[in-house]
């Protein structure tokens, strides 16, 4: 639903319909990790949030494609599965490559309906970077990443590559 109407709702705030698809992939979003809860992406952007006052919907967005990577070998099939349903043709790549996919496509998607792609494009600050790594390793969302993290320096080389 996103892929559908998401660049509909951006291109033209207007679209009632666009509008109502994404207030009810919202709600399903919403739904799934309040079940599931959430992982590194949201950690990442909470102290990224209360540190440097970026959205949270955008730094969810820019952390995506690179949390996607930091825990693609703990996560092969699933992201092998984000990438088919963001419409990437994935069947005659290897298993890995396949779920790289699903960060590239991401990447891809939300470039095209024109969201900030990088840390350093929301005005983030190169030296805040350490203290977001060290707060992110302690907020709570971080217990449900696929890949145990215990190291703030893991965090850290996340942020950096998102800058």
């Amino acid at each position: 639903m996103i892929k559908e109407y998401l660049p509909r709702a951006v291109g033209n705030g207007g679209d009632i319909v666009a509008r109502g698809r994404m207030l009810i992939a919202a709600c399903i979003a919403g739904a799934a990790f309040s079940n599931a809860q959430v992982g590194m992406v949201h950690a990442l952007a909470h102290s990224i949030g209360a540190k440097f006052g970026v959205p949270h919907g955008i730094a969810n967005r820019i952390f995506l494609p690179h949390c996607i990577l930091y825990n693609l070998d703990a996560c092969i099939d699933r992201y092998s599965q984000v990438a088919q349903a963001m419409g990437e043709d994935i069947r005659d790549l290897e298993p890995v490559k396949a779920a790289e996919q699903a960060a590239i496509a991401i990447r891809g998607f939300s470039k095209s309906i024109g969201m900030p792609q990088t840390l350093r494009e929301v005005n983030v600050k190169e030296s805040g970077l350490e203290q977001c790594a060290n707060d992110a390793l302690m907020d709570g969302s971080i217990v449900y990443n696929p890949k145990m993290i215990f190291d703030p320096d893991e965090i850290l080389k996340v942020y950096k590559n998102a800058f």
